[in-house]
């Protein structure tokens, strides 16, 4: 089950071990992406079995998701979902809260990311497929619980913070976002950076 990609610069991914596989060697820097790069789900994904409404209650707590870094290539969800995330770290030095922590021209694609909890509770970008960062996102859903405790946190359905060029098409945010910030959005947080589209 680890994961691995072939001669073509392409990998799949069917179960929760390769998900964490290929966090893993992207986060420890083992694994070797670019643009070129296309990352493609074949099944649906349990992180976590459980309840994300008990889970934003402070109840039955389940394994913290440790966001995949510093993407740049292609990760097309295959029409799948990923359920069960769980995000509630005050770990100041990470960027970005979310599926991934940070991409830059990356595309994200064809994916659904429900059941799942997220707490904004640093400044960083929270965002339940990417804290921070820019690319290109299409055909995405999510029904994710968020909760913000951040004063100067920035939030949003599908990027906590855009960073730079940024394109968002056909993504349906069903989102429940609670937040006194300034910087919450359906779809994103918080703009740092020209060129985007929605």
């Amino acid at each position: 089950d680890e994961f691995s990609l072939n001669s073509d610069n392409h990998g799949f991914i069917a179960n929760l071990k390769q998900l964490e596989s290929f966090r893993k060697q992207l986060n420890d820097g083992s694994l070797k992406v670019n643009k070129d790069t296309v990352i493609t789900m074949t099944a649906d994904i349990v992180v976590n079995e459980g309840n994300a409404k008990k889970w934003a209650a402070g109840k039955e707590l389940p394994d913290e998701w440790i966001p995949i870094n510093g993407f740049t290539g292609t990760f097309d969800g295959g029409g799948y979902s990923i359920s069960g995330l769980y995000v509630n770290s005050a770990d100041s030095t990470i960027t970005g809260r979310g599926l991934f922590t940070k991409t830059n021209g990356a595309v994200i694609k064809n994916l659904k990311i429900v059941n799942s909890f997220y707490k904004g509770n640093v400044s960083a970008g929270t965002g339940v497929v990417v804290g921070q960062g820019n690319g290109t996102f299409e055909n995405i859903y999510t029904d994710a619980i968020m909760i913000d405790t951040a004063k100067k946190g920035r939030i949003g359905g599908i990027i906590g913070q855009i960073d730079g060029n940024t394109t968002v098409r056909n993504c349906w945010v069903a989102t429940d976002i609670d937040s006194n910030n300034t910087y919450v959005g359906g779809i994103f947080g918080n703009i740092s950076a020209s060129g985007y589209q929605i």
